[in-house]
C-alpha cells in the first residue's frame, strides 16, 4: 500500500473493531466509509495540516510554480507520491517449441500495484526458501535478437530490492499469485496460486477515431459556436470498438456553472440572467479569437500546400482559394502519414495560437471592454483581468502551459502578416456565428485595422495567487473551448 505501516495498521484496527460488531452484516454504506476514513486518517490530516501552515510561504510558492507555470519538479512535492509497477503472470511451461507463439506482454491486460506491496512480497519470499520455488519475480524485457520472430522473452529473475524498483514489467510466478473477482487480486508467498493468468487485451475493431477533413476559416468557427449552442449524435472509440454517442450542448454543460461563478466571484450586484450572458459572450470571444492566427499568409501557404498534395495524390478535398482552418490526414493511411511528413520536414508548420492571442487584443479592446465597462460598471483593473482570461483561453487553447513571448522570440518573429483576404474571414465569421448569440447584453462588432502588426511582448502567466478568482474563469472558459474544439472535428465527420 502506498501508506506508511501505522496508516496500515489502524485500518486493520478499523476493519476488525466492525468485524466484531453488531452491524458486520450491514451493507458499507458512504457514511460507515467516512467514520472509517475520519478514524484513520484525521489524526495524520491534522499533522499535515500543521505542517503545511509551518510552511505556508513554501507551500504557496511552489503551488503557484506548479499550477500557474507548470513547472513539474515543484507539482511532484504537492502530489503524494504512488510509485507503482505493472506486472503479469502466465505458465511459463507453455513456451516449449518453435511452435507455440511467444507472449507478447504488450497484447495482455496488467495490473498495476504499488512497488512496496512487491518489495513485501519479495522480502517475504527471500526469508522463506522452503516453498520449493527459486523465484517469485521476473523482470520483463524484450527480445535482444528481434530479427528472429520466435525469440522468447527476456525474464530475468529479481534477486534484490534495488532490482525490483528498476523493473517497470514484471512477471509473477503463478504459483504466489490469485485473482477472484470478489476478493480481487492477492501476491505473497501466503496465496495459493488459482491459475489466474494475465487476459488478452481486447481486440480493437478500430483504431482511430476520425480521420481530418478539411475545413475553412469561416466553417470550422460555425462548427465550433454550434458544439457550444446544440447537442448532436456522433460515433466514438470506446475499448476498441464504434460506439455512437449524444453529447449535450456545450452550454447546457458549462453555462449555469459559469454565470454563478462570475456572480459569487466577480460582479455579486449583478442578475443571474446577466453573468451567463456575460459568460457565453467570454465563450463565444475565445471560440472567435482562438484562430485569428490561422490568417497568417505564411500559415495559409504552408497549409494550402499540403491540401493541393492531398487533393492531387490521395484524392482529397481540393483548397480551390479558401482560407484554411484544418487540411484532409488520414492516420492510418501510412502513404499518406509518410508524404506529410516529408512536405513537414521542408515546410515548418507556423505556430498560431500565441499568434491569436496577440491578435485578440484588439478585438477585445473593441468588443468586450466597452461592454464591461457600460453593463457592469467594471473598473480598469476589472476589463483588464476579465479580458486576459480569454486571452490565455486563446493563447493555451493548445498548450496548458503556453507562456506567451519575451523578448527573445520578439527578436525572432518580429511581425505577424495577415492574408489579404483576413478581414473578409473575420466580419464573415463574427456576422454568422452572432446570429445565435442571445441578445441579453449588447456587443460591437470588431475589425482589425492592419494586415501587418510589429509583435510585442505577451505574458500568459499573468495571473497570481490574489488574482485567482480570474485564474478559475480562465479555467472555465478554456474548457468551454476545448471542448468545442474536439467536438467540432466529429461533427464535420
Amino acid at each position: 500500500m502506498p501508506y506508511p505501516k501505522e496508516t496500515c495498521e489502524l485500518t486493520w484496527q478499523v476493519l476488525e473493531t466492525h468485524t466484531n460488531s453488531d452491524i458486520v452484516n450491514q451493507n458499507v454504506g458512504f457514511r460507515l466509509e467516512e467514520q472509517w476514513i475520519n478514524q484513520v486518517h484525521t489524526q495524520e490530516d491534522s499533522l499535515e495540516q500543521k505542517r503545511r501552515q509551518d510552511n505556508r510561504m513554501e507551500f504557496e510558492k511552489n503551488f503557484e510554480n506548479a499550477v500557474f507555470k507548470g513547472e513539474e519538479y515543484t507539482a511532484r512535492d504537492l502530489i503524494r507520491n504512488v510509485d507503482s509497477r505493472s506486472i503479469f503472470t502466465w505458465d511459463n511451461s507453455i513456451i516449449t517449441d518453435f511452435d507455440t507463439d511467444t507472449i507478447d506482454p504488450n497484447k495482455l491486460l496488467s495490473f498495476s500495484v504499488p512497488v512496496s506491496t512487491l518489495c513485501k512480497a519479495w522480502y517475504d519470499f527471500k526469508a522463506s526458501l522452503d516453498f520449493g520455488a527459486n523465484w517469485i519475480f521476473k523482470r520483463i524485457e524484450a527480445p535482444t535478437n528481434k530479427s528472429e520472430t520466435y525469440a522468447e522473452l527476456n525474464c530475468t529473475p529479481i534477486t534484490s530490492r534495488d532490482f525490483l524498483i528498476s523493473s517497470i514489467r514484471i512477471l509473477v510466478n503463478p504459483r504466489f499469485i490469485a485473482y477472484d473477482e470478489q476478493i480481487g487480486l492477492q501476491i505473497g508467498i501466503d496465496v495459493f496460486g488459482n491459475g489466474f493468468e494475465s487476459p488478452p487485451k481486447q481486440k480493437k475493431q478500430a483504431t482511430c477515431q476520425y480521420r481530418y477533413k478539411m475545413d475553412n476559416y469561416l466553417g470550422h468557427l460555425v462548427l465550433r459556436w454550434k458544439c457550444w449552442c446544440q447537442p448532436f449524435t456522433t460515433t466514438i472509440i470506446k475499448n476498441g470498438a464504434s460506439e455512437k454517442i449524444t453529447y449535450i450542448s456545450a452550454r447546457d454543460e458549462l453555462l449555469t456553472s459559469g454565470g454563478k461563478f462570475i456572480k459569487a466571484k466577480i460582479f455579486p450586484e449583478a442578475t443571474q440572467n446577466q453573468t451567463e450572458a456575460l459568460f457565453e459572450i467570454l465563450v463565444f470571444l475565445a471560440i472567435f479569437t482562438h484562430d485569428l492566427g490561422k490568417l497568417q499568409t505564411k500559415w495559409q501557404q504552408v497549409m494550402r500546400g499540403w491540401q493541393q498534395i492531398a487533393h492531387q495524390q490521395f484524392k482529397a478535398t481540393n483548397p480551390r482559394n479558401h482560407l484554411l482552418a484544418h487540411t484532409d490526414y488520414d492516420p492510418e493511411d501510412k502513404q499518406q502519414h509518410q508524404a506529410l511528413k516529408n512536405y513537414e520536414r521542408k515546410n515548418k508548420r507556423p505556430n498560431h495560437a500565441v499568434e491569436s492571442a496577440f491578435l485578440a487584443h484588439e478585438i477585445l479592446k473593441q468588443s468586450l471592454a466597452p461592454l464591461l465597462g457600460a453593463e457592469f460598471d467594471a473598473d480598469t483593473e476589472q476589463i483588464k483581468h476579465i479580458c486576459y482570461t480569454v486571452i490565455m483561453a486563446t493563447g493555451r487553447h493548445h498548450s496548458a502551459w503556453a507562456s506567451g513571448w519575451d523578448s527573445q522570440d520578439i527578436a525572432k518573429l518580429r511581425s505577424i502578416e495577415l492574408h489579404p483576404e483576413a478581414q473578409k474571414a473575420i466580419t464573415q465569421s463574427w456576422r454568422n456565428m452572432k446570429r445565435f448569440l442571445p441578445t441579453t447584453l449588447p456587443l460591437s462588432e470588431p475589425k482589425l485595422k492592419q494586415n501587418l502588426y510589429s509583435l510585442k511582448e505577451l505574458d500568459l502567466n499573468k495571473f497570481a495567487n490574489d488574482e485567482i478568482e480570474y485564474f478559475q474563469l480562465y479555467l472555465l472558459i478554456v474548457r468551454a473551448l476545448r471542448l468545442c474544439d474536439q467536438r467540432s472535428v466529429q461533427l464535420l465527420h
